[in-house]
């Protein structure tokens, strides 16, 4: 490259305007200092290209002494922005830009490529143009002309990129500062903090229609979670109304869609087309609007029946069911009965399942205490508890001193409550002949409800394995053959050297002596009256809003309504909740070391099932079980007592055989509550349990503070209870008990009657509610979650609080009706003796939730280590 002589390194004057005389350029100041001058109605700033050291005003870097080549600075002259074009079009500037000049739009790389005007370089000044801003170089004298605005080749791209960098480096720190303190890490891609899902908003829902915020958190807990709730839901005498019955009501809401809208024929599934016509039977309104008119000639040819009005048109079915039955003295179309030839035996054989739990020997499938998974026939005691427990609760209000009184009272209340409410039912008369009768009738009933009761109460072995054989001798001289061949003989074939399990030996010890004592007109009045009452149940006798409930209720407990239920839930994954449920599992082992070694084992080998049985799924199992069964449209009681006794005998069909992976001896698939199977050492968690809110599903868009508070502690409730019935002596949590007792006592009133129950349960949530708390923690730093979305109109509180919350509301049931019960006692013992509840809601040193009672080993203390939850995926 040639070297530039003097006059080609000199820069040119600019033409001078017309008129304008050519005046020398003005000296440059050896430092100008910058000045705003307005060129285009933009603000420039003008300012000299050399600076000492450093940055110059404009950001940009330091300009070398060193003066380049004419060709090195047109070449290495780039435009650099980040946001808009430079533009320059001439290496050498003119010493003055006059007021109105304007520079030319683009920068050439040599002077060659110029045009020229008389004789002279038409150049304008280069320009940086930076958003509103553009430099401008000054004038160069000749004592400068060696230098120009420029960078070199090699440093201008580095310190640039320095720069660049240092600028990403300042934008991240600023990003990350606005994301911590604005929430702005869950609030990317458009994720709001506030969670506006369907499952979201309903839970929501369900705390503003429970909450009362009137009431003081850090007075009573349970009020202000509750009050709201006890306001819409009035106790009702023996109707409880809680989280169970909400489960049960979306359930119903559900399959009665389903059979509302589904239309005849062929082309539908078994399970359905066989469900909806049974329900389509049920709420008939043909039921109610048929006369009674042959149940009332029928009566009026009865000379005991004085009330034939009283007796409705749905009590015929079940008077039609008892005239195919051992005849019973009781019944007035009931004559010729011989005690001679009456056999007892084989009467409680063929009332089976219509007599249910109040049978005198209760037969069913059971598991084998030595192989769980082989099916056996199992023998267990009476339990008249259903029947029995609102009498006796009401009698031991009464306050007997002594256990003859009480007994006295409970026999004047059986009495009055079930022989008169069967004899009104079937239309009968008490008369001097038979009040013998009812007397010896009533005895029956007690002493048999002691005896069962003192078996479970002091038989604490577990149940016996015996030969068919054996069990016979055991019971003699009842009869068992002849218990067997009424209906077990059709359906399996046995022989006497067949294992049997025995539940409460002592009971069957115990019975052959005490039915001695009553005659066998007695028994079989007593098997009559227990089989009115238990099939009483599913009788109709008016038509009333909800009718359609009670249908429901009773079709749950078939396969094929499950199945229908289930193939509507295609939102349920059951592998993947399996996973979930399994992870909560691990983590009660990981943190709870206070069990004996043998409890840990059974933990260990707990088993976990979820959903339904595959069974229930399959179409052609339930065609092959149920597609006998005649369903009669305008008679739903004799077509759902088919289908029961259907899928009963199904069931002690599978006696002798080996129970399925997938499948469980008792799967109440339909049923709101969780079950745990103690021979097969498993819990069952129905799909019916799975209803938003009240319960936040898992795998759902429900916050996961949302399901922990309520599904988890669920759960975990059922595990504590699980430990602390195989821990020897109930230890630690007897000992724990006695010390909640203390903050149990603050709360509960002092004449609250047997409050032990829910002091056991405390104990239980206590637990429960901690743990899940601790798993929160541990699950959002193993997920490097800050804070999770929060539910609507919720966004003062932290997921602390809301936790507990989401389990307060939980856990309202009119059972807490009244202030100071020992429900309400319960839930508040558990928050106040939780270990943050006064800090979270910063309650004051005098707040009634603050007990001061502390049980050291109620609060489970783990170390934190984020490896203790594994991240569910």
């Amino acid at each position: 490259m040639t070297t530039p002589t003097e006059n080609e390194r000199s820069p040119s004057s600019p033409k001078p305007e017309d008129g304008a005389e050519n005046k020398p350029p003005p000296p440059i100041p050896e430092e100008p200092p910058p000045q705003l001058e307005e060129y285009d109605h933009e603000p420039r700033i003008a300012a000299s290209p050399y600076r000492e050291s450093g940055f110059n005003i404009y950001g940009l870097p330091p300009i070398d002494d060193e003066p380049i080549k004419e060709e090195e600075e047109a070449e290495n002259w780039r435009p650099y922005s980040p946001y808009s074009k430079v533009y320059s079009e001439s290496l050498s500037a003119p010493k003055t830009l006059h007021k109105g000049q304007k520079p030319t739009s683009l920068i050439k790389k040599s002077s060659d490529d110029s045009p020229e005007s008389n004789g002279q370089e038409n150049t304008s000044p280069p320009t940086i143009q930076a958003r509103v801003v553009q430099i401008l170089p000054h004038d160069m004298d000749e004592e400068t002309e060696s230098r120009q605005l420029t960078c070199r080749r090699a440093k201008c791209p580095f310190l640039l990129g320095m720069l660049l960098g240092l600028t990403i480096l300042l934008c991240i720190g600023i990003f990350i500062a606005w994301a911590i303190l604005s929430d702005g890490f869950q609030n990317m891609g458009g994720l709001s903090r506030v969670c506006s899902s369907k499952e979201c908003i309903e839970l929501a829902s369900q705390l503003t229609e429970s909450i009362d915020p009137s009431e003081k958190i850090c007075n009573n807990f349970y009020r202000y979670s509750c009050g709201r709730f006890h306001a819409s839901n009035p106790s009702i005498a023996g109707k409880t109304i809680d989280y169970m019955t909400k489960i049960r009501d979306l359930l119903e809401n559900q399959l009665n869609e389903i059979f509302l809208n589904t239309s005849p024929g062929n082309a539908n599934p078994f399970s359905l087309q066989f469900s909806t016509s049974l329900y389509q039977a049920c709420t008939n309104p043909i039921r109610a609007s048929l006369q009674a008119l042959p149940l009332i000639n029928l009566l009026r040819d009865l000379p005991s029946c004085t009330n034939p009005i009283r007796a409705s048109l749905q009590a015929l079915p079940l008077i039609n069911l008892l005239r195919d039955l051992p005849c019973s003295p009781m019944l007035p179309f009931c004559s010729g009965f011989s005690s001679e030839y009456f056999s007892w035996e084989r009467y409680v054989g063929m009332m089976d399942w219509y007599a249910g739990s109040y049978n005198l020997i209760l037969y069913d499938r059971g598991p084998n205490p030595q192989a769980p998974s082989q099916v056996l026939l199992t023998f267990s005691a009476i339990d008249l508890s259903e029947i029995l427990g609102p009498i006796k609760a009401h009698v031991s209000s009464l306050g007997p001193k002594e256990p003859t009184e009480f007994e006295a009272l409970l026999s004047v209340e059986i009495k009055q409550r079930i022989i008169q409410d069967v004899q009104n039912l079937l239309g009968l008369d008490i008369t001097d002949t038979s009040l013998l009768d009812t007397n010896e009738l009533v005895e029956m009933i007690v002493e048999l409800d002691n005896l069962s009761t003192w078996a479970k109460q002091t038989a604490n072995a577990p149940p016996t394995i015996i030969s068919l054989q054996e069990f016979s001798q055991l019971i003699d001289p009842i009869d068992l053959k002849s218990i067997l061949d009424a209906s077990i003989s059709s359906i399996i074939k046995w022989s006497w050297s067949d294992p049997v399990v025995v539940n409460q030996v002592e009971y069957f010890r115990a019975l052959p002596r005490l039915l001695s004592n009553f005659s066998k007109r007695t028994i079989a009045n007593y098997l009559t009256i227990v089989t009115s009452l238990n099939l009483k149940k599913y009788l109709q006798f008016e038509i009333y809003d909800n009718s359609w409930r009670t249908c429901l209720k009773e079709m749950s407990a078939l396969q094929p309504v499950a199945g229908v239920y289930a193939h509507s839930r295609t939102d349920l994954e059951f592998s993947r909740l399996f996973t979930f449920f399994n992870d909560l599992k691990k983590y009660f082992l990981t943190t709870n070391h206070q069990f004996e070694p043998n409890v840990v084992d059974t933990l260990h080998k707990l088993s976990i099932k979820i959903g339904v049985p595959k069974k229930v799924l399959d179409e052609n199992y339930l065609a092959s079980v149920f597609s006998t069964v005649i369903i009669e449209p305008e008679d739903y009681f004799i077509s759902f007592i088919r289908a029961m006794k259907t899928q009963r005998a199904s069931e002690l069909g599978r006696i002798g055989t080996v129970v399925a992976p997938d499948d469980a001896i008792n799967w109440p698939s339909l049923e709101p509550s969780l079950v745990y199977n103690i021979i097969e050492n498993e819990i069952v968690i129905p799909i019916a349990i799975f209803q938003s809110p009240p319960l936040a599903i898992p795998l759902s868009n429900a916050p996961m503070s949302s399901i922990l508070a309520t599904t988890a502690v669920l759960f975990y409730q059922m595990m504590y209870r699980i430990a602390r019935n195989a821990q020897p002596n109930g230890e630690p949590f007897n000992s724990i008990a006695n010390c909640a007792s203390n903050a149990f006592r603050q709360f509960v009133m002092p004449d609250v009657v047997n409050p032990n129950e829910f002091l056991t349960l405390s104990v239980e949530q206590l637990h429960s509610l901690e743990l899940v708390r601790l798993y929160y923690r541990q699950w959002k730093a193993n997920h490097q979650i800050l804070r999770e979305q929060t539910l609507p109109s919720f966004e003062k509180y932290s997921a602390e609080q809301l936790l507990l919350l989401q389990y307060g509301t939980l856990m309202c049931s009119t059972s807490g009706a009244i202030r100071g019960s020992a429900y309400e006692a319960m839930v508040n013992t558990v928050v106040s003796m939780n270990s943050d509840f006064a800090s979270l809601f910063s309650c004051p040193r005098n707040s009634r939730m603050l007990t001061n009672v502390s049980c050291p080993s109620s609060k489970i203390r783990i170390p934190f280590k984020e490896s203790s939850v594994e991240p569910f995926k």
